[in-house]
């Protein structure tokens, strides 16, 4: 090895470690943060309003989606690629932000016409606007921007600014049941804020008078447009729970379920910045050696997976403390609900790790597809079964099964796309 290739490791090392140590921080700030406030949130709510705020948000999402469009992984990888190239990202930039916009606009039109026409959304639209502020977030947010240059310090310290101020405003403002649209907008505005204030940042530093590229733009969409499939597919057996529950269930038992999910959401997160830091990184690492980048992941693997096994085994074991700290005896229901999906933690790194991690950079984006829209179709008809009679025991049970589903997939397809390239299985 050359004294310019320890250099360039050593330089790549170095902003792996700060896009790791920036993501620890924000994911810290993104469930540390609501994990103050939850505890006296459904308490002042009670079940039932947390539950319908929860449903609210859970509709919501499918727009958060759209807008979304899978940019979060697409153009970090992008970016990512062509990190020492500013014309190139200037143009991927502006490529995203056309499209965002462009399904910003077609996803209020199609937010309003379903209001109108639903009676149990119409009955709460005030709940429902406040709540869809936070797509305009999204659309704004250039988190894939600062993963892709590996400058995630900008975002964080906007974001624990934020959040710091939001929480505040929480205890200052929500004081009885009936302020739950107060405690929606407070969110939703929040991440109105953070998707702004980092987007002023990154116009800021974009190369001026850029002309339009075709090619470019066609290229972002068609990229994005692979990831949304994908991220429509795990929609179905994520965000979606709490909705199909919703439609079956009063807002109370969506309570239980919604609460019981948020607490294991937040002991995930601890298991965000490894995997959310490692895929720019790897990404540029197999544009530059898949030799280097397969070593990488096989020296990974063993401590990533047990990490996260005694971060779910400590959730399955703790279960009880942590529901009656978080959530108070109101949420007794919601006990049964977090033991059930406590090992959902480490199945869901192993699942990223093999399909994100492995096989997107692999280019096995088909057997990715493939596996989470099955999953998606396995969840939904799995759904419609059990929680008409289950209720949230049924949703969670189904999430579990649909999440092993997934990460058992991925690891044959992964280790299939290894053997293709030559390298053997981990």
């Amino acid at each position: 090895m050359t004294s310019l290739d320890v250099k360039q490791n050593t330089n790549s090392n170095r902003v792996l470690f700060k896009n790791i140590t920036a993501f620890s921080f924000l994911q810290l700030m993104n469930y540390a943060f609501p994990l103050l406030t939850i505890p006296y949130v459904v308490r002042v709510l009670g079940v039932e309003k947390f539950g319908l705020v929860s449903f609210v948000a859970a509709f919501v999402n499918y727009f958060t989606l759209l807008t979304d469009f899978g940019f979060n992984f697409s153009a970090t990888r992008s970016i990512s690629i062509n990190r020492d190239n500013p014309n190139r990202i200037t143009e991927i930039l502006f490529s995203v932000y056309t499209i965002k916009a462009i399904l910003f606009i077609l996803s209020s039109i199609l937010f309003l016409l379903t209001i109108l026409f639903v009676p149990v959304l119409n009955s709460e639209k005030e709940l429902c606007l406040v709540s869809y502020l936070s797509v305009l977030g999204t659309m704004l947010l250039p988190q894939w921007y600062f993963q892709g240059v590996g400058k995630m310090s900008v975002i964080t310290w906007v974001t624990f600014c934020v959040r710091i101020t939001t929480v505040i405003l929480i205890f200052v403002l929500v004081h009885t049941v009936t302020d739950y649209k107060v405690y929606a907008f407070l969110n939703s505005a929040g991440g109105v804020l953070i998707g702004f204030l980092t987007f002023l940042f990154v116009i800021k530093n974009l190369r001026k008078n850029q002309p339009f590229n075709g090619t470019t733009f066609f290229s972002v969409l068609k990229e994005g447009s692979v990831m949304f499939i994908s991220n429509a597919s795990i929609n179905l057996y994520t965000s979606s729970n709490t909705f199909i529950l919703g439609l079956f269930a009063s807002p109370t038992i969506v309570g239980y379920w919604a609460a019981a999910d948020k607490i294991r959401i937040a002991i995930q997160g601890i298991l965000s910045p490894i995997t959310q830091g490692f895929y720019p990184h790897l990404a540029h690492l197999f544009s530059q050696s898949r030799e280097k980048a397969i070593e990488f992941i096989k020296k990974s693997f063993l401590p990533i997976g047990i990490i996260g096994f005694i971060v779910s085994l400590s959730l399955l074991l703790f279960a009880e403390p942590i529901s009656l700290l978080l959530l108070g005896k109101e949420f007794v229901n919601s006990l049964i609900l977090v033991k059930i999906i406590s090992f959902l933690p480490f199945v869901i790194l192993l699942s990223n790790f093999f399909g994100i991690q492995i096989l997107l950079n692999l280019n096995g984006s088909r057997e990715f597809s493939f596996t989470v829209f099955i999953a998606g179709i396995f969840n939904l008809i799995l759904s419609f079964i059990m929680v008409p009679k289950l209720l949230a025991i049924g949703t969670a049970i189904s999430v579990l099964m649909t999440e092993v589903i997934v990460t058992l997939l991925m690891i044959y397809f992964a280790q299939r796309r290894l053997r293709i390239e030559g390298n053997n299985e981990i």
